[in-house]
């Protein structure tokens, strides 16, 4: 049971250092040494990471804004309407970094505040966890201010009120989660590696570069793709007063054609879907303008569906496995075919029309050896799939543990 005691103001554990505004004209797209941690390396789910929106720096840097292994930072601006990363902490771990950015000196940055424990003997973790606690997360959201733009700031943080037990019990917490992170990490890396074995297998077993010896005597042919799909140009006629409307789908890099507002949990898409195109079950789409990414799926959520005017729909013939084509046309050799002709395309500028995509040859393996190898990576998808599911778990067990813990329901 928790003891009310033991409720303090957070100003009581520790300090926040405001971050250093560093100057815009050094910001550099290329890599360099330094790199500005900002709001976008934060995840809601206490980490930092780099990739895409990595920000290089390379003008002068005052040596106290430094960060160093092992320092907990949080985020005081939050650009998104729910606020889901303001006020959420991490902890630099090089260790979890890519390699490509490990070596780098990570500069604090402003809108980034740096927690400094008031007493040394209290752990860095502990804080973590307690800034990360949906109570906590809650009443540093109830402090924002802005409407597009949020932000708090270091003494409306250390203004609120936490539950903070002696140093003993936090030091039990924080060992108790770190052992859960530990497994939700070692599940992510297990997950990473079967995502990487997966492609490396898809780039040569896809491209004919290795073959099975049962099927290795006959050669595959490369047709185009228009030699064995056409396109599909069935627009929305309206259904009858009787039938429910039409599901309207979406298509993702990752996960293909989804449903639209399952997938984002609102309506993205136009009140009037006169202009929609029908795609129904077995058949091919792709997001036009945005097919470079890997935007392209295969429809067998429903019978009929709808999706964007602005997509290309297409169904194949019988000299190919529905399956088959959806696995090549997802690697990442496909990727930058797709932009390629993209960038040579003069139709419109941005986009792959029909007649671009359909000059694209694709390998076509003997029907037999098609359908080998889609169970081949429909056991190795499910093998993912299951290990993410797991991983889940214990993500939501590890957070269901952490509320209890650090709120002082469960005591240690």
């Amino acid at each position: 049971m928790m003891d009310t005691q033991l409720t303090v103001p957070l100003s009581n554990l520790m300090d926040i250092k405001h971050g250093y505004p560093f100057s815009s004209c050094y910001f550099a797209d290329e890599p360099t040494g330094y790199i500005l941690l900002t709001p976008r390396n934060f995840t809601k789910d206490q980490q930092i990471f780099f990739g895409e929106n990595t920000t290089y720096y390379d003008g002068p840097v005052p040596e106290e804004f430094i960060l160093d292994e092992g320092d907990l930072l949080l985020v005081m601006t939050d650009l998104k309407k729910e606020m889901g990363i303001l006020g959420k902490a991490a902890i630099l771990r090089r260790d979890q970094l890519d390699k490509q950015f490990s070596d780098k000196v990570i500069l604090h940055n402003q809108r980034i505040g740096k927690v400094i424990r008031k007493d040394p003997r209290s752990k860095q973790t502990f804080l973590m966890y307690l800034l990360n606690s949906d109570a906590v997360h809650k009443k540093i959201k109830a402090t924002a201010t802005g409407t597009t733009v949020h932000h708090t700031s270091p003494d409306k943080i250390l203004n609120v009120r936490v539950w903070a037990p002696r140093i003993p019990e936090q030091k039990k917490i924080a060992d108790i989660l770190s052992e859960w992170d530990r497994s939700i990490y070692l599940s992510e890396r297990l997950i990473a590696a079967n995502q990487q074995k997966r492609k490396a297998l898809a780039q040569k077993l896809l491209s004919g570069e290795e073959r099975f010896s049962a099927f290795s005597r006959v050669d595959w042919d490369y047709p185009r793709i228009g030699e064995i799909a056409r396109p599909i140009t069935e627009r929305n006629s309206g259904n009858s007063r009787d039938e429910d409307p039409l599901p309207v789908l979406s298509c993702t890099k990752y996960d293909g054609l989804m449903d639209s507002f399952r997938y984002f949990g609102k309506r993205v898409f136009s009140k009037d879907l006169s202009s929609y195109k029908v795609v129904r079950r077995g058949g091919f789409a792709y997001a036009t303008n945005h097919i470079e990414e890997g935007s392209i799926g295969y429809q067998n959520l429903y019978d009929k569906a709808l999706v964007s005017p602005m997509y290309t729909v297409f169904e194949t013939s019988d000299r190919i496995v529905d399956e088959f084509l959806y696995l090549v046309l997802k690697t990442s050799r496909y990727r930058h075919i797709f932009a390629a002709n993209t960038n040579a395309s003069v139709n419109r500028r941005g986009s792959l029309r029909w007649k671009e995509f359909a000059g694209i040859r694709v390998p076509l393996p003997p029907r037999e050896e098609q359908e080998t190898l889609i169970r081949v990576f429909s056991v190795i998808d499910r093998e993912i799939s299951l290990l993410g599911k797991q991983q889940l778990a214990l993500s939501r067990q590890k957070k269901g543990l952490m509320q209890k813990l650090v709120s002082g329901q469960w005591r240690v």
